[in-house]
């Protein structure tokens, strides 16, 4: 495998623990490491981190995760005041693209995630860091692979976290925003999360800017009118595709937004 295809995958640059006791100095700022776009996550198994983002102090508690990555505006580590022992794990990884899933879970669920060390996501970063190691000399393929699925299952986790967490408004309005090809109505969206359409409506419109109906509209007109300039499906399959009830309705759609037919989009 050539140089260029190893940077691209992903790969797991360092593991190990950390013991840091009480009054030895320990404090990092990510801002100056190289190379950017590396990620760390860090588990904390004893004691307490002390995370800044910007401006703003966090503690990682214990059963408590740490996602940050290099080349950013944040710094971590342990206050002069530690009257206890830290101890972690932590993962340090890289590869094309794999800070925006980085960011992604962050998004989710910020840069401190609780995780209990049992579940998928442990399962699957037991079975990363055995690949890892030095001496098993594993495939790349085999160890980009493992880093995948302990990183999916990161975001899973986080998504899990988040919706247990949310109304069930909330929910229905992701699922509108997430999911607007599919053939459903408000009324059916909101049936489906045990919310009135009224107060669906009201919610989605005051975290999206705009009422859903006209959202659902938009969206599934961006997606039919990139189908049909890029690729050869069928004007009936990409009315499937993007939700319509049949391909009168995206013509009618097409021809609002674009001012021509569908079939004109590829002439």
């Amino acid at each position: 495998m050539d140089t260029s295809s190893q940077e691209t995958l992903w790969t797991v640059q360092g593991f190990g623990r950390d013991r840091v006791p009480p009054g030895r100095p320990y404090w990092h700022e990510n801002a100056g490491r190289q190379p950017a776009g590396t990620v760390v996550f860090q588990y904390t198994v004893a004691g307490a981190l002390w995370f800044r983002e910007g401006r703003t102090l966090r503690t990682v508690p214990r059963g408590h995760a740490l996602l940050f990555a290099y080349g950013e505006d944040t710094g971590y580590g342990l206050t002069p005041e530690a009257a206890e022992v830290y101890r972690s794990h932590f993962l340090v990884l890289r590869g094309a693209g794999l800070k925006a899933h980085w960011d992604g879970i962050r998004a989710i669920r910020g840069p401190i995630l609780e995780l209990p060390l049992d579940g998928p996501p442990a399962t699957a970063l037991a079975r990363l860091t055995d690949l890892a190691r030095p001496h098993l000399a594993a495939d790349p393929l085999d160890i980009a692979t493992a880093v995948h699925a302990w990183v999916m299952a990161l975001m899973r986790e986080a998504r899990m976290i988040y919706r247990r967490a949310q109304r069930p408004v909330d929910r229905a309005v992701d699922a509108l925003r997430e999911h607007p090809d599919y053939a459903w109505s408000l009324k059916e969206a909101a049936a489906a999360h045990g919310v009135s359409r009224e107060h669906l409506a009201r919610v989605f419109r005051a975290r999206v800017g705009m009422p859903p109906a006209r959202f659902l509209a938009t969206e599934r007109c961006r997606r039919a009118v990139s189908l049909l300039r890029n690729t050869r499906l069928p004007v009936r399959e990409v009315a499937r595709q993007c939700g319509y009830a049949s391909t009168a309705t995206l013509a009618r759609h097409v021809r609002r937004a674009e001012g021509c037919a569908p079939n004109r989009l590829r002439a």
